[in-house]
Protein backbone atom coordinates (compact mmCIF):
# COMPACT_ATOMS: atom_id res chain seq x y z
CA UNK A 1 0.00 0.00 0.00
CA UNK A 2 1.65 3.41 -1.14
CA UNK A 3 2.33 5.79 1.90
CA UNK A 4 -0.37 8.89 2.55
CA UNK A 5 1.07 12.07 2.78
CA UNK A 6 -0.97 14.25 5.40
CA UNK A 7 -0.33 16.95 7.92
CA UNK A 8 -3.26 15.93 10.28
CA UNK A 9 -3.43 15.78 13.76
CA UNK A 10 -3.02 12.37 15.39
CA UNK A 11 -5.79 13.52 18.06
CA UNK A 12 -8.12 15.24 15.54
CA UNK A 13 -7.94 11.93 13.53
CA UNK A 14 -8.85 9.59 16.12
CA UNK A 15 -12.11 12.03 17.14
CA UNK A 16 -13.06 11.39 13.36
CA UNK A 17 -12.32 7.83 13.17
CA UNK A 18 -14.61 7.13 16.41
CA UNK A 19 -17.37 9.95 15.28
CA UNK A 20 -17.67 7.62 12.00
CA UNK A 21 -18.01 4.42 14.22
CA UNK A 22 -20.75 6.42 16.28
CA UNK A 23 -22.35 7.02 13.03
CA UNK A 24 -22.11 4.01 11.97
CA UNK A 25 -24.08 2.26 14.77
CA UNK A 26 -26.24 4.88 14.62
CA UNK A 27 -27.05 3.73 11.17
CA UNK A 28 -28.25 0.34 12.08
CA UNK A 29 -31.05 1.84 14.37
CA UNK A 30 -32.35 3.44 11.16
CA UNK A 31 -35.50 1.26 9.62
CA UNK A 32 -37.00 3.32 7.15
CA UNK A 33 -35.88 5.11 4.23
CA UNK A 34 -37.69 8.27 5.46
CA UNK A 35 -35.10 8.39 8.88
CA UNK A 36 -32.18 7.62 6.64
CA UNK A 37 -32.91 10.43 4.54
CA UNK A 38 -33.71 12.55 7.68
CA UNK A 39 -30.10 11.34 9.50
CA UNK A 40 -28.42 12.74 5.89
CA UNK A 41 -30.00 16.06 5.49
CA UNK A 42 -28.93 16.61 9.52
CA UNK A 43 -25.49 15.57 8.48
CA UNK A 44 -25.16 17.85 5.63
CA UNK A 45 -26.76 20.79 7.51
CA UNK A 46 -24.52 20.78 10.16
CA UNK A 47 -20.83 20.12 7.90
CA UNK A 48 -19.56 22.53 5.57
CA UNK A 49 -18.11 21.89 2.51
CA UNK A 50 -15.94 24.93 0.31
CA UNK A 51 -15.41 23.49 -2.76
CA UNK A 52 -13.29 25.26 -5.69
CA UNK A 53 -15.91 27.38 -7.35
CA UNK A 54 -16.83 26.73 -11.10
CA UNK A 55 -19.17 29.46 -11.73
CA UNK A 56 -19.16 33.05 -10.70
CA UNK A 57 -22.32 32.75 -8.43
CA UNK A 58 -20.15 29.89 -6.64
CA UNK A 59 -17.20 32.70 -6.69
CA UNK A 60 -19.55 35.67 -5.36
CA UNK A 61 -20.96 32.76 -2.50
CA UNK A 62 -16.92 32.14 -1.38
CA UNK A 63 -16.97 35.34 0.95
CA UNK A 64 -19.11 37.41 2.67
CA UNK A 65 -18.56 41.06 3.08
CA UNK A 66 -19.67 43.01 6.26
CA UNK A 67 -20.65 46.32 6.74
CA UNK A 68 -17.15 47.72 7.63
CA UNK A 69 -15.68 46.50 3.78
CA UNK A 70 -13.85 43.43 5.39
CA UNK A 71 -14.28 40.09 3.63
CA UNK A 72 -14.71 36.41 5.66
CA UNK A 73 -12.93 33.40 3.84
CA UNK A 74 -14.22 30.48 6.09
CA UNK A 75 -11.29 27.68 6.24
CA UNK A 76 -13.06 24.76 8.24
CA UNK A 77 -12.08 20.94 8.49
CA UNK A 78 -9.66 18.98 6.26
CA UNK A 79 -7.87 20.78 3.76
CA UNK A 80 -7.41 19.18 0.34
CA UNK A 81 -6.70 19.59 -3.11
CA UNK A 82 -9.97 17.56 -4.25
CA UNK A 83 -12.65 16.83 -2.20
CA UNK A 84 -13.34 12.50 -2.12
CA UNK A 85 -17.02 12.15 -2.22
CA UNK A 86 -18.22 8.77 -0.88
CA UNK A 87 -20.80 5.93 -2.87
CA UNK A 88 -23.63 8.11 -2.30
CA UNK A 89 -22.00 11.38 -3.21
CA UNK A 90 -21.62 12.82 0.04
CA UNK A 91 -18.41 14.63 1.34
CA UNK A 92 -16.86 14.25 5.13
CA UNK A 93 -19.03 15.05 7.78
CA UNK A 94 -17.02 16.72 9.60
CA UNK A 95 -16.06 19.44 6.62
CA UNK A 96 -13.89 19.86 4.09
CA UNK A 97 -12.33 22.72 2.40
CA UNK A 98 -10.31 22.64 -0.82
CA UNK A 99 -7.06 24.60 -1.27
CA UNK A 100 -8.72 25.66 -4.74
CA UNK A 101 -11.96 27.46 -2.43
CA UNK A 102 -9.05 29.73 -0.29
CA UNK A 103 -7.38 30.75 -3.88
CA UNK A 104 -10.29 31.76 -5.38
CA UNK A 105 -12.08 33.40 -2.19
CA UNK A 106 -8.45 35.07 -1.53
CA UNK A 107 -8.25 36.77 -4.91
CA UNK A 108 -11.68 37.52 -5.92
CA UNK A 109 -12.10 39.79 -2.30
CA UNK A 110 -8.85 41.29 -3.23
CA UNK A 111 -10.04 42.12 -6.66
CA UNK A 112 -12.95 43.38 -4.80
CA UNK A 113 -13.76 47.52 -4.89
CA UNK A 114 -15.67 46.74 -1.77
CA UNK A 115 -13.41 45.06 0.25
CA UNK A 116 -10.50 46.64 2.35
CA UNK A 117 -9.44 43.49 4.52
CA UNK A 118 -9.72 39.83 4.31
CA UNK A 119 -10.16 37.66 7.40
CA UNK A 120 -10.08 34.51 8.01
CA UNK A 121 -11.94 31.88 10.21
CA UNK A 122 -9.54 28.81 10.83
CA UNK A 123 -11.14 24.96 12.10
CA UNK A 124 -9.23 22.49 11.09
CA UNK A 125 -7.04 19.71 11.65
CA UNK A 126 -4.83 20.36 8.16
CA UNK A 127 -4.61 17.76 5.21
CA UNK A 128 -3.14 17.07 2.50
CA UNK A 129 -0.05 18.77 1.64
CA UNK A 130 -0.90 18.69 -2.08
CA UNK A 131 -1.97 22.18 -2.79
CA UNK A 132 -1.04 24.14 0.44
CA UNK A 133 1.86 26.03 -0.99
CA UNK A 134 0.03 27.33 -3.27
CA UNK A 135 -2.90 28.36 -1.23
CA UNK A 136 -0.74 29.96 1.23
CA UNK A 137 1.24 32.06 -1.15
CA UNK A 138 -2.19 33.26 -2.45
CA UNK A 139 -2.64 34.60 1.10
CA UNK A 140 1.15 35.80 1.44
CA UNK A 141 0.71 37.97 -1.52
CA UNK A 142 -3.23 39.30 -1.22
CA UNK A 143 -3.87 42.48 -2.30
CA UNK A 144 -5.75 43.17 0.77
CA UNK A 145 -4.63 42.93 4.79
CA UNK A 146 -5.02 39.71 6.25
CA UNK A 147 -5.91 38.53 9.59
CA UNK A 148 -6.19 34.95 10.94
CA UNK A 149 -9.03 34.30 13.20
CA UNK A 150 -8.44 30.47 14.95
CA UNK A 151 -9.88 28.28 17.22
CA UNK A 152 -7.94 25.01 16.18
CA UNK A 153 -5.65 25.29 13.69
CA UNK A 154 -3.06 22.87 12.97
CA UNK A 155 -0.66 21.54 10.48
CA UNK A 156 -1.68 22.79 6.97
CA UNK A 157 -4.05 24.95 8.52
CA UNK A 158 -1.45 26.93 10.51
CA UNK A 159 0.86 26.74 7.54
CA UNK A 160 -1.89 28.65 6.03
CA UNK A 161 -2.60 31.02 9.29
CA UNK A 162 0.72 31.86 9.08
CA UNK A 163 0.95 33.84 5.99
CA UNK A 164 -1.63 36.29 7.09
CA UNK A 165 -0.47 39.81 8.21
CA UNK A 166 -1.76 39.11 11.53
CA UNK A 167 -2.81 36.10 13.21
CA UNK A 168 -4.61 35.59 16.84
CA UNK A 169 -6.56 32.81 18.74
CA UNK A 170 -10.18 33.19 19.31
CA UNK A 171 -9.78 32.44 23.04
CA UNK A 172 -7.26 30.64 25.44
CA UNK A 173 -8.43 27.60 24.76
CA UNK A 174 -7.46 27.79 21.21
CA UNK A 175 -4.88 25.38 19.96
CA UNK A 176 -2.75 25.99 17.41
CA UNK A 177 0.62 24.12 15.53
CA UNK A 178 1.01 20.70 14.49
CA UNK A 179 4.19 22.15 12.06
CA UNK A 180 5.73 18.81 10.64
CA UNK A 181 5.26 16.07 8.48
CA UNK A 182 3.88 12.55 9.06
CA UNK A 183 3.14 9.35 6.94
CA UNK A 184 1.30 6.26 7.73
CA UNK A 185 2.67 3.23 6.19
CA UNK A 186 0.72 -0.09 6.20
CA UNK A 187 2.64 -2.94 5.77
CA UNK A 188 -0.26 -5.83 4.65
CA UNK A 189 2.16 -8.31 3.81
CA UNK A 190 1.68 -10.41 6.96
CA UNK A 191 -2.23 -10.42 6.05
CA UNK A 192 -1.65 -11.50 2.82
CA UNK A 193 0.27 -14.45 3.57
CA UNK A 194 -2.11 -15.00 6.19
CA UNK A 195 -4.82 -15.64 3.17
CA UNK A 196 -2.29 -17.38 1.27
CA UNK A 197 -1.00 -14.55 -0.94
CA UNK A 198 2.70 -13.84 -1.51
CA UNK A 199 3.12 -10.31 -2.83
CA UNK A 200 6.38 -9.86 -4.64
CA UNK A 201 7.49 -6.18 -6.19
CA UNK A 202 9.91 -5.38 -8.28
CA UNK A 203 11.25 -1.50 -9.34
CA UNK A 204 13.42 -0.75 -13.04
CA UNK A 205 17.34 -0.95 -12.26
CA UNK A 206 17.54 2.79 -11.77
CA UNK A 207 14.09 3.23 -9.81
CA UNK A 208 14.81 1.88 -6.56
CA UNK A 209 12.81 3.41 -4.06
CA UNK A 210 9.49 3.67 -5.73
CA UNK A 211 8.97 0.94 -3.88
CA UNK A 212 10.97 1.11 -0.08
CA UNK A 213 11.76 -1.37 1.99
CA UNK A 214 11.13 -0.39 5.43
CA UNK A 215 12.45 -3.20 7.04
CA UNK A 216 15.38 -2.08 5.84
CA UNK A 217 17.84 1.09 7.75
CA UNK A 218 18.12 2.25 3.86
CA UNK A 219 14.47 2.49 3.57
CA UNK A 220 13.60 4.57 6.54
CA UNK A 221 16.65 6.55 5.90
CA UNK A 222 15.23 7.33 2.58
CA UNK A 223 11.75 8.04 3.79
CA UNK A 224 13.16 10.12 6.77
CA UNK A 225 15.35 12.68 3.97
CA UNK A 226 12.32 12.88 2.58
CA UNK A 227 10.04 13.93 5.34
CA UNK A 228 12.87 16.13 6.49
CA UNK A 229 13.00 18.12 3.30
CA UNK A 230 8.93 18.85 3.08
CA UNK A 231 8.99 19.27 6.62
CA UNK A 232 11.78 22.32 5.66
CA UNK A 233 9.90 23.60 3.19
CA UNK A 234 7.02 23.60 5.70
CA UNK A 235 9.56 25.61 8.70
CA UNK A 236 10.79 27.99 6.21
CA UNK A 237 7.45 29.33 4.72
CA UNK A 238 6.39 29.26 8.57
CA UNK A 239 9.34 31.33 9.14
CA UNK A 240 8.83 33.67 6.85
CA UNK A 241 5.46 34.57 7.40
CA UNK A 242 6.34 35.26 10.95
CA UNK A 243 9.11 37.23 10.42
CA UNK A 244 11.20 35.24 12.09
CA UNK A 245 13.83 32.03 11.46
CA UNK A 246 13.55 28.49 10.74
CA UNK A 247 15.51 27.28 13.22
CA UNK A 248 13.11 29.73 15.94
CA UNK A 249 10.27 27.85 14.31
CA UNK A 250 11.95 24.44 14.36
CA UNK A 251 12.61 24.92 18.50
CA UNK A 252 9.91 26.83 19.56
CA UNK A 253 6.74 26.36 17.61
CA UNK A 254 5.84 23.24 19.20
CA UNK A 255 8.16 20.72 17.61
CA UNK A 256 5.26 18.95 15.90
CA UNK A 257 3.06 19.22 18.99
CA UNK A 258 -0.27 21.86 19.81
CA UNK A 259 -0.20 24.41 21.93
CA UNK A 260 -2.45 25.99 23.67
CA UNK A 261 -2.90 30.33 22.92
CA UNK A 262 -1.09 31.58 25.88
CA UNK A 263 2.42 29.68 25.03
CA UNK A 264 1.53 29.78 21.26
CA UNK A 265 1.72 34.31 22.01
CA UNK A 266 4.72 33.84 24.41
CA UNK A 267 6.93 31.90 21.53
CA UNK A 268 5.11 34.56 18.62
CA UNK A 269 2.92 31.73 16.99
CA UNK A 270 0.00 34.48 17.62
CA UNK A 271 -0.45 38.00 17.85
CA UNK A 272 -3.46 38.47 20.02
CA UNK A 273 -5.75 36.14 21.85
CA UNK A 274 -9.62 37.67 21.53
CA UNK A 275 -10.08 40.51 19.28
CA UNK A 276 -7.05 42.06 17.00
CA UNK A 277 -5.48 45.27 18.28
CA UNK A 278 -7.45 48.06 16.91
CA UNK A 279 -4.85 50.28 16.18
CA UNK A 280 -3.73 48.48 13.87
CA UNK A 281 -6.30 46.71 11.85
CA UNK A 282 -7.59 50.19 11.81
CA UNK A 283 -4.64 51.92 10.19
CA UNK A 284 -4.51 48.38 7.77
CA UNK A 285 -8.18 49.53 6.66
CA UNK A 286 -7.30 53.04 6.59
CA UNK A 287 -4.30 52.49 4.70
CA UNK A 288 -6.50 50.22 1.87
CA UNK A 289 -8.97 52.93 1.66
CA UNK A 290 -6.31 55.29 0.44
CA UNK A 291 -5.46 53.19 -2.13
CA UNK A 292 -9.12 51.74 -3.31
CA UNK A 293 -12.36 50.60 -1.94
CA UNK A 294 -16.32 51.71 -1.88
CA UNK A 295 -15.90 54.54 0.54
CA UNK A 296 -13.27 56.52 -1.00
CA UNK A 297 -14.24 55.53 -4.68
CA UNK A 298 -15.07 59.24 -5.56
CA UNK A 299 -12.31 61.32 -3.71
CA UNK A 300 -9.65 58.14 -5.56
CA UNK A 301 -11.04 59.07 -8.81
CA UNK A 302 -10.77 62.87 -8.16
CA UNK A 303 -7.55 62.71 -7.11
CA UNK A 304 -6.44 60.45 -10.10
CA UNK A 305 -8.29 63.15 -11.86
CA UNK A 306 -6.58 65.97 -10.52
CA UNK A 307 -2.76 64.55 -11.03
CA UNK A 308 -2.85 62.70 -14.08
CA UNK A 309 -0.93 64.73 -16.87
CA UNK A 310 -1.73 65.39 -20.04
CA UNK A 311 -0.25 62.69 -22.83
CA UNK A 312 0.69 65.42 -25.78
CA UNK A 313 1.86 67.72 -22.64
CA UNK A 314 4.07 64.79 -20.82
CA UNK A 315 5.93 64.15 -24.82
CA UNK A 316 6.38 67.85 -25.59
CA UNK A 317 7.37 68.88 -22.05
CA UNK A 318 9.14 65.97 -20.85
CA UNK A 319 10.47 63.64 -23.61
CA UNK A 320 12.77 61.67 -22.22
CA UNK A 321 9.87 60.69 -19.55
CA UNK A 322 7.64 60.20 -22.44
CA UNK A 323 10.26 57.76 -24.15
CA UNK A 324 10.50 56.24 -21.08
CA UNK A 325 7.16 55.20 -20.09
CA UNK A 326 6.35 53.75 -24.06
CA UNK A 327 9.15 51.46 -22.94
CA UNK A 328 7.91 50.58 -20.02
CA UNK A 329 4.48 49.81 -20.95
CA UNK A 330 5.62 47.93 -23.75
CA UNK A 331 8.10 45.85 -21.72
CA UNK A 332 5.36 45.18 -19.29
CA UNK A 333 2.34 45.00 -21.61
CA UNK A 334 4.57 42.26 -23.71
CA UNK A 335 5.40 40.42 -20.63
CA UNK A 336 1.56 40.30 -19.28
CA UNK A 337 0.33 38.39 -22.57
CA UNK A 338 3.08 36.20 -22.50
CA UNK A 339 2.56 35.20 -19.45
CA UNK A 340 -1.18 34.71 -20.08
CA UNK A 341 -0.09 32.71 -23.25
CA UNK A 342 1.38 30.44 -20.83
CA UNK A 343 -1.60 29.45 -19.19
CA UNK A 344 -2.68 27.74 -22.36
CA UNK A 345 0.10 25.11 -22.05
CA UNK A 346 -2.01 23.18 -19.42
CA UNK A 347 -4.90 22.08 -22.30
CA UNK A 348 -3.82 23.93 -25.40
CA UNK A 349 -6.99 22.52 -27.32
CA UNK A 350 -9.38 23.97 -24.40
CA UNK A 351 -11.50 26.33 -26.37
CA UNK A 352 -12.72 27.51 -23.25
CA UNK A 353 -9.44 27.99 -22.07
CA UNK A 354 -8.27 29.95 -25.24
CA UNK A 355 -11.57 32.43 -24.32
CA UNK A 356 -10.58 33.14 -21.30
CA UNK A 357 -6.96 34.00 -21.74
CA UNK A 358 -8.14 35.91 -25.34
CA UNK A 359 -10.37 38.15 -23.04
CA UNK A 360 -8.09 38.96 -20.34
CA UNK A 361 -5.44 39.90 -22.88
CA UNK A 362 -7.57 42.32 -24.65
CA UNK A 363 -9.30 43.68 -21.24
CA UNK A 364 -5.99 44.70 -20.00
CA UNK A 365 -5.72 41.56 -17.18
CA UNK A 366 -3.37 39.88 -15.44
CA UNK A 367 -2.85 36.27 -14.56
CA UNK A 368 -3.88 36.32 -10.98
CA UNK A 369 -6.96 38.05 -11.75
CA UNK A 370 -8.42 35.54 -14.10
CA UNK A 371 -6.67 33.01 -11.72
CA UNK A 372 -10.28 31.47 -10.63
CA UNK A 373 -11.84 31.22 -14.33
CA UNK A 374 -8.54 29.52 -15.22
CA UNK A 375 -8.70 26.95 -12.99
CA UNK A 376 -12.76 26.14 -13.78
CA UNK A 377 -11.39 26.29 -18.10
CA UNK A 378 -8.92 23.94 -17.26
CA UNK A 379 -11.10 21.07 -15.09
CA UNK A 380 -14.20 22.14 -17.88
CA UNK A 381 -11.64 20.17 -19.69
CA UNK A 382 -11.94 20.91 -23.63
CA UNK A 383 -15.66 21.04 -23.94
CA UNK A 384 -16.93 22.54 -26.70
CA UNK A 385 -18.79 25.43 -25.83
CA UNK A 386 -19.80 26.33 -29.47
CA UNK A 387 -18.16 29.53 -29.39
CA UNK A 388 -15.15 31.01 -31.29
CA UNK A 389 -12.39 31.99 -28.92
CA UNK A 390 -11.58 35.84 -29.35
CA UNK A 391 -8.24 36.77 -31.48
CA UNK A 392 -5.50 36.73 -29.55
CA UNK A 393 -3.74 39.91 -30.34
CA UNK A 394 0.04 39.49 -31.09
CA UNK A 395 2.61 41.38 -28.52
CA UNK A 396 4.75 41.75 -31.90
CA UNK A 397 2.22 44.11 -33.57
CA UNK A 398 3.14 47.11 -34.01
CA UNK A 399 1.41 50.20 -31.94
CA UNK A 400 0.34 53.82 -31.74
CA UNK A 401 2.80 55.15 -28.69
CA UNK A 402 0.37 57.82 -27.85
CA UNK A 403 -2.01 54.18 -26.99
CA UNK A 404 0.72 52.86 -25.11
CA UNK A 405 1.05 55.36 -22.79
CA UNK A 406 -2.56 56.14 -22.15
CA UNK A 407 -2.86 52.34 -21.20
CA UNK A 408 0.40 52.68 -18.97
CA UNK A 409 -0.83 55.93 -17.46
CA UNK A 410 -4.45 54.49 -17.38
CA UNK A 411 -3.13 50.92 -15.43
CA UNK A 412 -1.43 53.24 -13.17
CA UNK A 413 -4.06 55.53 -11.86
CA UNK A 414 -7.30 53.23 -12.13
CA UNK A 415 -9.28 51.45 -10.22
CA UNK A 416 -6.41 48.40 -9.97
CA UNK A 417 -4.07 50.64 -8.09
CA UNK A 418 -1.76 50.00 -10.78
CA UNK A 419 -1.69 46.40 -10.74
CA UNK A 420 -0.27 46.63 -14.01
CA UNK A 421 2.84 47.94 -13.11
Amino acid sequence: MKPVYHFADPAYVALKRQATQEILAASREFRTKEAMAEAKDFVLANSTVLLTPQTEEDLSNSYSVDDEGVAHVNVTGELVDIAEQDICGNYAAGGTTEYGAVIAATQAAGADPRVLGIVYHFNSPGGSSKGVEEAADAIRFSTRPTLALCTYTASAAYWLASQCDLVGALSRSSSQGSIGVVVEYVDPSKAMEAKGYRVRTFTSTDAPYKRLDLDTDEGVAHLMAHLDEYHELFASAVAVGRGTTTEHVNSEYGRGGMMLADRALSVGMIDFIGQPPNLWWEQQIKTTSAVGGSETAAVAAQNREAESMDIKTLKNDHPDVYDAAVADGVKIERARVAELHDQLEADPDNPQLQKVVSEAILEGKTVAQVQTKLIVAVRQGAEDTGENPAKVPSTTDSEDEDTWVAQVVNAANGPDGGAHA
